[in-house]
């Protein structure tokens, strides 16, 4: 009984390495059939996003003028500028930065050139515009007038109205709200326009 057992478990293990051994010829002869016919094998794919700019341009202020920020970006830290508007006795958190000059009006120009993908005429916020760059989105909204359209081409510098006064936060007066997505995700505008 003990001979046959071990005679068992020598052809077990035959068995196995003949298995490993074509399995491995199988493998290596179809890798070189489709080296053979230029087909690629995908090992590893990741896509990264990546803001891309037109070329030749990087981003720049919508004003000119030394405007301040009145209003921040609510990111949940404390800080000296208010983050939250008050409204009808409801509090919300911004999700852009309000700049402010004096209480005089300013032009709003392109951050960076791109397609004007919305315009809105809103009674809380005034006129809004959004611009798209790629996958950069700026709105900037509580402008005094309007002339864009949808499907509009604007380039980097192109003055798209001036900063005005609106329903929703008019202890602002004359004042740009500016709203920046990046790839769907609403972002703090300083950190794209490089503000402190």
């Amino acid at each position: 009984m003990i001979a046959y057992e071990k005679k068992s478990n020598k052809t077990r293990r035959a068995l196995i390495l003949s298995l490993l051994v074509v399995l491995c010829v199988s493998v290596f002869l179809l890798s070189e059939k489709m080296m053979q016919q230029g087909e690629e094998t995908l090992v590893f794919n990741e896509t990264v996003p990546v803001i891309k700019l037109p070329d030749d341009e990087s981003i720049q202020l919508p004003y000119s003028v030394s405007a301040i920020i009145a209003i921040d970006y609510f990111d949940g830290k404390e800080g000296d500028i208010p983050k939250v508007v008050e409204f009808e006795g409801v509090f919300r958190p911004s999700q852009g930065i309000d700049v402010v000059y004096n209480d005089e009006a300013f032009d709003v120009t392109a951050a960076l050139s791109g397609e004007v993908i919305d315009v809105k005429e809103d009674p809380l916020l005034g006129y809004s515009v959004t611009i798209q760059s790629d996958n950069l989105k700026i709105t900037y909204q509580s402008l005094s007038d309007m002339k864009l359209q949808k499907g509009d081409s604007v380039k980097q510098g192109d003055v798209l109205s001036t900063a005005g006064k609106n329903v929703y936060n008019p202890q602002l007066g004359n004042h740009l709200h500016l709203i920046v997505e990046k790839d769907g995700k609403i972002v703090d505008p300083k950190s794209v326009f490089k503000l402190q």
